[in-house]
């Protein structure tokens, strides 16, 4: 496995504000360019056997997932096509297609996690008006 080395001052990695970028990744400051290599050779062993596993948690919210019902879908167009015309099928199955059968969130529905954790600030508090119970009619 690898481990991401992010250069990018003031950039916010992908889904780093939903997924712990630090536990993942190593992230060198661009003025840091020249030394990235003694950066990376201080990290302990321990250390990047620890980010491996946490890539090998986190890869699939990276990868959009949806794209194996894409490809059936044109895969079955293409049959119906070459059968219509008298032909054999030559559909070719699309690389990487064996990982798009997973189960776990993928980029899509960590898009989905990240914009329902905004939607508390897209809105104006809610203030409710002040009355007094007293004075309420049913």
């Amino acid at each position: 496995g690898c481990v991401p080395v992010i250069i990018m001052d003031g950039v916010q990695a992908v889904w780093e504000s939903l997924l712990r970028a630090e536990h993942y990744s190593i992230r060198v400051a661009e003025k840091d360019l020249d030394k990235v290599i003694d950066i990376v050779s201080a990290i302990p062993e321990a250390t990047w056997q620890a980010m491996r596993a946490n890539v090998a948690r986190v890869w699939q919210r990276f990868r959009w997932g949806g794209l194996k019902a894409i490809e059936d879908q044109r895969a079955l167009h293409w049959d119906e096509h070459m059968t219509a015309q008298g032909g054999a099928s030559v559909a070719k199955q699309a690389a990487g297609r064996q990982f798009a059968t997973t189960t776990t969130d993928d980029a899509f529905s960590t898009l989905m996690q990240w914009l329902y954790a905004r939607i508390p600030h897209t809105r104006k508090p809610v203030e409710l008006p002040k009355t007094n119970p007293t004075t309420w009619t049913w």
